[in-house]
């Protein structure tokens, strides 16, 4: 086995044994600080680590262990404790000696509670325990009341314990992954959290007290059965980035409009069928993904949102754009895929930003000459729509890589694109060639121009 260690004076030695024991055999115990023994397949821990008073920390994660030994409570000098990903049960309670713990990793193991003598761990800022089946969490843990970072994703909680209130120190708290149905309002005593996510729960709601955490710069609440936001959220002054994709909203609320310093928003996979005007106020939003959803408009005020690289609205029922469009000149992508528009608006021609525009499924019949004005357009899909030709402006798009132009009804295509077309590479193996002599028709182009991608040219 290889076990990695350090010397009280910082030497670090990295050697194999035949067994742990053999290791604690040959090693003088008063000088052994760090002991590293993860990933060893180890199924039994020895009662003679009792015997290393002077470690701080201990690696032991990725072993097959089932159990640790009562002797660990000896090791009063650990600071960081490391026993992830093992098949542990239960800690022992006299882990509860280890007051100077500053870090537990327990994750990934098979625990189905924490020992209520955890919450004697007064100094611990660190608490890993992802990954178990517990359901529940001992009251005890409100004693920890030095804890920053706490990780509980991936159990089989149903409720949080009130006690969780007074982790007032707590700035990074995940139970995401868990069978949550409600939030208590103590977590309103939070206000020091800049990292909240509660995503793949049962929430139905959000308490109004989630208003309080002033500092929250990250809200992950997807994947849940909200219905609604609390109006509270506006008080989020500090909230960088929102994630409540596939829940049931129907609607933002319009306090939405107060957190000017969102910079992502994901609102995809609900029921909305309206933006409030309010999401113009966001003005330093660069990402927002509304895609699967209801909408049959997006809001003017969309044309205040100067910032925005990133824009998805696919998957809606979207039957025209706003002209207000074009005041988006710092997008670089985006989707209006599967949706009903039979026309795309001439100002689109002012996203010369754009590298990537997807208008696939839909019901156009032309596209506008101004998407010349795209030059660093990289991507561009256009497939299954009703497309009876390619403008030749298309031809100006210098930087093109990839064009998708499959499931449509091209009756004619010009003579320049097809020119631009013979220079494209087909990635699907159709290597055909127009001649560019005469123009193509229908019973041509059904034959060579339905493909997924054409690899552009050579300049």
């Amino acid at each position: 086995m290889r076990i990695i260690y350090k010397l009280n004076d910082d030497r670090e030695i990295t050697t194999t044994y035949d067994s742990f024991l053999e290791f604690i055999n040959d090693v003088d115990f008063s000088d052994v600080t760090y002991l590293h023994v993860s990933s060893n397949n180890l199924q039994t821990f020895p009662p003679e680590i009792g015997a290393l008073k002077s470690l701080t920390h201990l690696f032991v994660s990725n072993n097959n262990l089932q159990m640790l030994p009562p002797e660990i409570g000896a090791l009063t000098n650990l600071t960081e404790l490391y026993v992830s990903y093992n098949n542990l049960k239960t800690l022992p309670p006299e882990i509860c000696s280890l007051t100077r713990l500053t870090c537990l990793s327990v994750s990934s193991n098979n625990l189905q509670t924490l020992p209520p003598e955890i919450g004697d761990l007064k100094n611990l800022t660190h608490l890993y325990a992802y990954g178990n089946n517990l359901q529940t969490l001992p009251p005890e843990i409100g004693a920890l009341k030095n804890l920053t970072d706490f990780i509980m994703s991936g159990n089989k909680l149903k409720t949080l314990p009130p006690e969780i209130g007074a982790l007032t120190n707590l700035t990074y708290l995940n139970v995401s992954s868990n069978n949550l149905q409600t939030l208590p309002p103590e977590i309103g005593a939070l206000t020091n959290l800049t990292y909240l996510n509660v995503s793949y729960n049962n929430l139905k709601t959000l308490p109004q007290e989630i208003g309080a955490l002033k500092n929250l710069t990250y809200l992950h609440v997807s994947s849940n059965n909200l219905q609604t936001l609390p109006p509270e959220i506006g008080a989020l002054k500090n909230l960088t980035q929102l994630n409540v994709w596939s829940n049931n909203l129907q609607t933002l609320p319009p306090e939405i409009g107060a957190l000017t310093n969102l910079t992502e928003l994901y609102v995809s996979y609900n029921n909305l069928q309206t933006l409030p005007p309010e999401i113009g106020a966001l003005k330093s939003l660069t990402c927002l993904s509304v895609s699967s959803n209801n909408l049959k408009t997006l809001p003017a005020e969309i044309g205040a949102l100067k910032n925005l690289s990133n824009l998805n609205v696919s998957n809606n029922n979207l039957q025209t754009l706003p002209a207000e469009i074009d005041a988006l000149t710092n997008l670089t992508e985006l989707s209006v895929s599967n949706n009903n528009l039979q026309t795309l608006p001439p100002e689109i021609g002012a996203l010369t930003n754009l590298t990537r525009l997807s208008v696939s499924s839909n019901n156009l019949q032309t596209l506008p000459p101004e998407i010349s004005a795209l030059k660093n357009l990289t991507h561009l899909y256009v497939s299954n729509n009703n497309l009876q030709t390619l403008p030749p402006e298309i031809c100006e798009l210098r930087h093109l890589r990839y064009f998708y132009t499959d499931e449509n009804e091209f009756e004619y295509i010009p003579v320049n694109v097809q020119r631009l077309m013979n220079r494209l590479r087909n990635t699907n193996g159709i290597d055909r060639q127009y001649n560019d002599t005469q123009s193509v028709h229908k019973s041509s182009v059904q034959q060579s121009v339905k493909q997924s991608i054409y690899s552009l040219m050579r300049d």
